[in-house]
């Protein structure tokens, strides 16, 4: 029996410290990104949600960084991330921003939003994306525009 016991806290110790991200309401998030300092936020819709003009909130929170949950972009890139960063995890609703927040969690991200309601509930300014659709990436000048959306 102890060792059932020992067994099952040890999981679930490993739970809590693995997913300890904090939820936020657009309040505090807001009020957070007005505070200023070493603050990212990563918006994990796909890049048509992230510049959809025509969404309840259209477009995304000014600066937000694009790195799609879905799509496996954020599995694959999320190392370009500072693990020790302020960062503010969202989504549309909800949903996404929270596994993508228990993802980074597990790996090793020390300070860790989730954003709740999503952009749903947004109630602040957000900013559109130069551009719309598909971008073929044939020269230096549109990769430059691309690449900004990533910063």
């Amino acid at each position: 029996m102890r060792t059932a016991t020992a067994v099952l806290v040890t999981i679930l110790l490993t739970y809590a410290l693995a997913y300890s991200h904090t939820d936020l309401t657009t309040t505090q998030v807001k009020a957070m990104l007005d505070a200023g300092g070493n603050v990212v936020v990563v918006d994990v819709r796909e890049e048509f949600e992230y510049c959809d003009s025509t969404a309840a909130t259209p477009g995304h929170i000014i600066d937000a960084i694009n790195m799609p949950w879905n799509s496996g972009y954020l599995h694959a890139h999320y190392t370009e991330l500072a693990p020790d960063d302020t960062t503010i995890v969202v989504c549309r609703s909800g949903n996404r921003s929270n596994s993508a927040a228990n993802f980074l969690d597990g790996e090793g991200f020390t300070n860790v939003f989730d954003m709740l309601g999503g952009m749903t509930a947004w109630g602040y300014q957000t900013e559109l994306c130069d551009y719309s659709g598909v971008v073929p990436i044939h020269d230096a000048e549109t990769w430059g525009r691309v690449k900004a959306l990533y910063r």
